[in-house]
């Protein structure tokens, strides 16, 4: 796919001819005029017999019909009669000079095929139904429209889409991009006017010699450019390939709703290495035409960084075309122009990071201004480019030169300085020398233009920021002498008298500027009629350090490690705001490690500052991030509103980003925290379910020997516990472990849903809650809290409480969660699967017989069923014991003169004393009396609470032991029979 493509082909019958039948070509871009769109042409051929082709030759697109974008090219016998979609044919769109734009071939019939760079042939298939084939979508797509008749012919117009709306604002891209490889750009788009409506976009990237997921990342999405706006930009990004060539692909739009597309791509070429966005040329700004004057290049990003990577070729000139170039450092090829021509190329290394430097000598007086332009058209004024990248150079006969002693030479460019910081500090020289030197008329070199003491005006200039600050009563000194400063054109000068050697060079002693920023020297000096004058290189002050300090309270954490830190008081809650006071400052000490005790801000500090969380507790834990990890200082100081993301200490890192061509220091504030959750988040994991005490059920009031409930959990109910920040869209907190882990409590309640015997009121449980299990899940930061298994919960037995069986139905609220630090959050409710409850009693059955045997007696488990008590069959863990069987009393002596006691007979088990019943039931014995004793004994088993029963069905509803009656020499008499007679043989 190029500019512009082959877009449909029709032809109304397989057979004949028809004047209508056509071939549309779509432009697809505004990038040449119809014009040079109408010297193409057209040429068709078809197959005859297989192996014979018949060619209508170049059709003009000069005749073509041309509706906007689509231009048709109809007409019999050309081109209707080589359209031959049941033997096969094929299509060529050639430009004025012969070179093939597009090209389709049907049935893969290939006469006119060329070998192109991508992927030629496009193929579509034809057969006797066939009446048009088109691209979809429309211009750029393949040839996807089917074979046959069933769509009508769409000749110029879109193939697939309904037309925009009539007041519809046409869409293009602004431009072509160029790119090198391993960056990102961005395309964009424009409408010639806002609209009222959304404008929805779908673009495509297209291959060209650029494969997509080899050279490019490719892109298929929607973009909006929102009602009443008229733009919006795609970022495309290039893959680090390697390549030696330049390439290219395309970014299409598919189709636009809301819009009529104007320009259909947008090339986007990759070149070999990186791009430059402009190119920066820094001087002095003041030659001497007896020697070169030092130029500085740099490749520059869109951000004003140096491109370290730029690989790219330039050319030099200068604008009065007089001028020798030479190479000071640089390790790329440099090509020399004619001698005073001012020209010469440079084409840049790996090595040189993006930086060259060169010297430029010029012999004539005059005002030079250098041009910079590398093959792909970037200049020193290109896209982000300001007025200081592309200053005037001035020659002169006679000039002052300042220089920089770096201990082993005397160089033109200065290292980074630090504001307050006297010059001589670390070197114990003064390193900045004034030099004056003029041309000899006769020899062409440098002289001393004078020597011994002078009077000399020297002023600062301010460069960036251009406006020095006001409010500095004396920002810059030299030797306790305050120098005036200069906005803009230098006017103000300050006049020191200096002792200049027999080499014309003087030390400027005591150099101390207290501000930040990018400054000048100039000097000034009238001799004999003549103005000598001089500009210094750039001088570019840095700050010291940087002081963070915040008036909020507990913001000072003391200590160091987990267990000190962690004491510290509540700071803010993660995600809270604080208000931090930021200021660059200037030097005091070598060495400082507090820069809060330091002078003022540096008033001339404008500019943005990194800043990034360091964490100091928990150990190994996340640094999360700050809501900005940039702050805007002005005069020096930024008053702001932070968030932390985590849990923790930390110290804020200031510093470390670009400034003036170079990085700013970077130290560490004090510690900063104790920052606690805002909140708690739970998600449930499983309900959990309860277990029963015996086989599938429990009884009601049913406890242990301590008095706990007998119900617990077969599962524990489990939820998913996380600490979060504020933010709207809340983060997970990862630090919140270890000492930093406040140990959360639960409020956690259990209500009961089975109803009571009245058929209102729920039944009263009595649930016990223990300190849960917490469980940390390292990868998802959630801790897995599992309800304790110690838990328990039994069913209060009262009068609301004798009901048939039920399913135990008590759902677990989570009321919430709260630390120690009273952060608290999240709700839930718990629905386990519960078990059978039965209301439940012991009962004995009254036992008669001789006094002479053995009597045996049975001890029952029932329930509850709705109806009535039945033995519950279940039952084989309900313990029994043969020593509860207590309160005996004789309810009949008997024989008067021998009568019964309670001492002449014992019970026990018939097979154990101490057991289970066993379905439910358990039999025990009496002993036959002592001397044939007869009469009656009456006794109470000791049942467990949940087994008593009110037997004597009270008002009071108490619950009583189950009683029996045990008889021995007496039978049950028949009720018919009114007397019995015991008659012994």
């Amino acid at each position: 796919m190029g500019l512009a493509s082959l877009n449909e082909v029709s032809k109304e019958h397989p057979f004949f001819n028809n004047v209508d039948d056509f071939i549309e070509v779509k432009k697809l871009a505004n990038k040449f005029s119809a014009s040079v769109m109408a010297s193409w042409s057209i040429e068709v051929c078809e197959t005859i017999f297989t192996f014979f082709y018949s060619c209508s030759g170049p059709l003009s697109l000069v005749s073509a019909q041309q509706t906007g974008k689509y231009w048709v090219l109809s007409g019999s016998p050309a081109p209707s009669s080589y359209i031959d979609w049941l033997g096969g044919f094929d299509v060529a769109l050639r430009d004025e000079n012969g070179d093939m734009i597009d090209y389709l071939t049907v049935n893969n019939v290939t006469p006119q095929y060329e070998q192109c760079n991508y992927s030629y042939p496009i193929t579509a298939f034809g057969s006797n139904s066939t009446r048009r084939t088109a691209r979809s979508p429309d211009g750029i797509g393949e040839w996807n429209v089917p074979p046959g008749n069933s769509e009508p012919p769409t000749e110029g117009e879109d193939n697939a889409s309904d037309p925009p709306p009539a007041d519809a604002p046409s869409l293009q891209f602004q431009s072509d991009i160029v790119m090198g490889q391993g960056e990102t750009a961005q395309v964009t788009l424009l409408l010639s006017q806002s609209y009222g409506q959304d404008v929805t976009i779908n673009l495509t990237t297209v291959n060209g010699t650029a494969v997509g997921a080899v050279d490019y990342i490719e892109y298929v999405g929607s973009v909006v450019i929102p009602a009443g706006q008229t733009q919006v930009s795609v970022s495309v990004s290039s893959l680090l390939t390697g390549n030696m060539v330049d390439t290219y692909f395309f970014l299409a739009i598919e189709s636009a709703i809301n819009a009529d597309v104007a320009d259909q791509v947008a090339k986007i070429t990759i070149v070999q290495h990186a791009m430059a966005d402009h190119f920066s040329i820094q001087h002095s700004g003041m030659g001497v035409n007896c020697e070169p004057s030092l130029i500085t290049i740099k490749a520059m990003d869109a951000s004003r960084n140096i491109k370290t990577n730029y690989l790219g070729s330039i050319q030099l000139t200068t604008s009065t075309q007089n001028g020798d170039w030479s190479l000071i450092s640089g390790n790329g090829s440099f090509t020399v122009g004619q001698a005073d021509s001012g020209s010469a190329q440079y084409t840049f290394s790996a090595a040189d990071f993006g930086e060259v430097q060169l010297n430029l000598s010029n012999t004539h007086v005059e005002a030079v201004n250098i041009n910079v332009m590398d093959q792909y058209g970037v200049t020193e004024t290109s896209s982000q480019a300001l007025p200081q990248d592309d200053l005037d150079l001035n020659f002169q006969q006679a000039s002052f030169k300042f220089l920089y002693d770096d201990g082993q030479t005397l160089i033109q460019t200065y290292p980074e300085l630090t504001a307050y910081k006297p010059l001589n500090t670390d070197s114990g020289i003064d390193p900045i020398l004034l030099r004056v030197i003029t041309t000899d008329q006769n020899t062409g070199e440098c002289v001393n233009a004078f020597n011994g003491n002078q009077s000399v005006d020297l002023a600062i200039e301010c460069v960036n920021p251009n406006t020095c600050d006001a409010t500095a009563a004396s920002p810059f000194l030299i030797n306790q002498n305050s120098i005036n400063e200069n906005s803009g054109s230098v006017s103000a000068y300050t006049t020191l008298s200096l002792s200049f050697d027999a080499n014309g060079t003087v030390r400027l002693p005591n150099i101390i500027y207290q501000d930040a920023g990018r400054v000048r020297l100039h000097a000034h000096k009238v001799v004999g009629g003549s103005t000598i004058m001089g500009i210094s290189n750039y001088l570019d002050f840095f700050p010291a350090g940087f002081c963070l300090s915040t008036n909020d309270l507990n913001s000072q954490c003391v200590g160091q490690g987990d267990v000190q830190l962690s004491s510290c008081s509540v700071f803010k809650k993660a995600g809270e705001n604080f208000s931090p006071e930021v200021s660059a400052q200037g030097w005091q000490v070598n060495n400082d490690l507090d820069y809060c005790d330091n002078q003022a801000p540096l008033l001339s500090f404008n500019h943005p500052l990194d800043i990034q969380p360091i964490l100091q507790a928990p150990a190994g834990g996340s640094s999360g991030y700050l809501t900005q990890n940039q702050l805007n200082l002005t005069n020096g100081a930024s008053n702001s509103s932070l968030s932390w993301s985590e849990v923790g200490v930390i110290k804020i890192q200031m510093g470390g980003n670009d400034y003036l061509d170079n990085t700013l220091p970077s130290n560490l504030s004090d510690n900063i925290g104790r920052w606690v959750p805002a909140a708690f988040q739970v998600k449930k994991v499983t309900d959990g379910e309860f277990d029963s005490s015996h086989n599938g059920y429990t009884y009601i009031g049913e406890q242990t020997q301590t008095g706990e409930g007998t119900i617990r959990y077969l599962i524990p109910p489990q939820f998913e516990f996380s600490a979060v920040n504020s933010f709207s869209v809340p983060d997970v907190i990862q630090n919140y472990v270890g000492s930093f882990f406040r140990n959360p409590l639960l409020t956690l309640d259990m209500v009961s849903e089975n109803l009571g015997l009245d058929g209102i009121n729920e039944l009263d449980i009595t649930p016990q809650f223990y300190t849960p299990d917490y469980l940390y899940n390292t990868s998802t930061d959630q801790y897995l809290v599992s309800l304790n298994t110690q838990d328990h919960v039994y069913f209060v037995r009262d009068s609301q409480s004798q009901v048939a069986p039920f399913i135990q139905q008590t759902p677990i609220n989570l009321i919430g969660i709260k630390d120690s630090d009273d952060i608290s959050g999240g709700q839930l409710t718990f629905t386990p699967l519960g078990k059978e409850l039965r209301y439940g009693r012991l009962s004995i059955d009254n036992a008669f017989g001789p006094e002479t045997q053995v009597l045996q007696q049975t001890l029952k488990t029932e329930y509850f069923d709705g109806d009535a008590f039945v033995v519950n069959n279940l039952d084989d863990m309900t313990p029994v014991d043969a020593g509860k069987i207590i309160n005996l009393a004789v309810s009949d002596v008997g024989d008067i003169s021998d009568p019964l006691s309670v001492n002449d007979t014992a019970a026990s088990g018939v097979l154990y004393d101490q057991g289970s019943v066993q379905g439910g039931s358990w039999q025990f014995q009496w002993q036959a009396p002592i001397g044939g004793r007869y009469g009656a004994i009456t006794f109470e088993y000791d049942a467990p609470s949940w087994l008593q029963y009110n037997w004597d069905e009270s008002a009071d509803a108490l619950q009583e032991n189950p009683q029996a009656t045990v008889t021995f020499g007496q039978y049950r008499r028949h009720d018919k029979i009114i007397y019995w007679k015991e008659i012994v043989k």
